[in-house]
């Protein structure tokens, strides 16, 4: 549900990003990147700073994939191979573009990625203004 969450979130700034073109504003580029694996929670160590943080390798994977995101020509969804490999047959819901590699801090062999362009299937049908759901989007 993750990559189908980032799909639609890259689907709403498109969206967006239409609308701030029509009102004559500057277009903005959106990266972000999905990573699977443990994540821990820690105290944030600043004092009088509330709450906890995220820490673990899958977050460092999901931040690297962020950025490497947002140098693609209009942004974008990048996952982990083991995301995508994560989705099992529900990868046929997505089409996929350029798979590559970016590099990481004490790995020769850095992150392997895979490029999300698209959703083929919606896990809930799109509504029209009048509350109707989309019958073609399911």
């Amino acid at each position: 549900q993750a990559v189908h969450a980032g799909v639609a979130l890259r689907e709403g700034a498109d969206l967006r990003n239409l609308q701030r073109a029509a009102e004559g504003q500057a277009m903005r580029t959106v990266g972000m990147g999905i990573a699977t694996g443990m994540v821990r929670t820690i105290a944030p160590g600043v004092p009088g700073l509330p709450g906890r943080a995220l820490s673990g390798p899958a977050l460092d994977e999901a931040r690297r994939l962020k950025a490497a995101a947002r140098d693609l020509p209009a942004g974008g969804l990048l996952i982990t191979q083991t995301t995508c490999d994560r989705l099992g047959s529900s990868q046929s819901q997505f089409t996929f573009g350029r798979a590559g590699r970016i590099p990481t801090p004490g790995s020769e062999a850095g992150i392997l990625i895979r490029e999300v362009l698209e959703r083929t299937t919606r896990l809930v049908p799109d509504e029209d203004p009048g509350g109707e759901a989309d019958p073609g989007a399911a």
